[in-house]
């Protein structure tokens, strides 16, 4: 079984919604700046998760468009967006697969911290416990969410037209692991690529088995899982 491979939209879509979505997280960045004070540090949680929460809303609403204009008007019926019970188990394979990857990448540690890290760290001084719950929230569930909807339903979709599904499945992994290094070219995340690589292809062949994004949603809330995980037991 495999993902309808003509649908109306091609590659320049999944650009321009991933443009979309850095777009906003400009907007959402400098809003937060305005509204915390112009001396707040890049690391301050509140600015990243207006940050953070604007991306996931630009992703969101540009593949919306897309949707509605070059598809069904259907998010489940054009990129097969749902979460389904039985399929539960998959947000434990996620955990395993980013536990597993830290301890295969554990001797590079020394290199640098690791992707989380960066990220936690600019939670030690963070004083309201709502903004750590609601950002903990926003990377297992809306993140995971949206970056499914643009890399493993538009991105995907649009491959198909070109390619064969293990073609489609191999870039796809490819350009969700490389956009995530390019954004944050430090040492840690380039020790992560093998673990996005490994995440990219596998949620990638169950959007393909599945029509649908229920298992790689749930991977992908998995394996965010313990970047949230250290948030909330800081």
């Amino acid at each position: 079984m495999t993902l309808d491979t003509r649908p109306r939209w091609g590659l320049g879509a999944f650009w321009a919604a991933w443009f979309a979505g850095l777009f906003a997280a400009i907007v959402g960045t400098a809003i937060g700046i305005g509204l915390i004070g112009r001396d707040v540090d890049s690391d301050d949680p509140g600015l990243l998760l207006v940050s953070l929460l604007a991306q996931t809303f630009g992703v969101v609403l540009a593949v919306w468009i897309i949707s509605r204009t070059r598809g069904q008007g259907s998010l489940r019926a054009d990129f097969g967006l749902e979460v389904r019970g039985h399929d539960l188990p998959w947000l434990l394979i996620g955990i395993g697969l980013q536990v597993g990857a830290a301890i295969l990448l554990l001797p590079l540690s020394v290199l640098g911290p690791d992707q989380a890290q960066g990220v936690v760290e600019g939670f030690e001084d963070a004083r309201g416990d709502a903004t750590i719950a609601v950002f903990a929230f926003a990377v297992v569930v809306l993140a995971p969410v949206a970056e499914e909807l643009l890399f493993r339903g538009l991105l995907l979709r649009a491959l198909l037209r070109r390619t064969t599904a293990g073609a489609a499945v191999l870039w796809s992994a490819g350009i969700f692991a490389g956009i995530h290094v390019v954004l944050d070219p430090s040492v840690g995340s380039a020790q992560a690529l093998p673990a996005l690589v490994a995440l990219g292809i596998l949620s990638a062949d169950q959007a393909v088995r599945t029509r649908a994004l229920s298992r790689s949603i749930l991977l992908h809330a998995g394996f965010n899982l313990l970047t949230a995980v250290q948030i909330l037991t800081l």
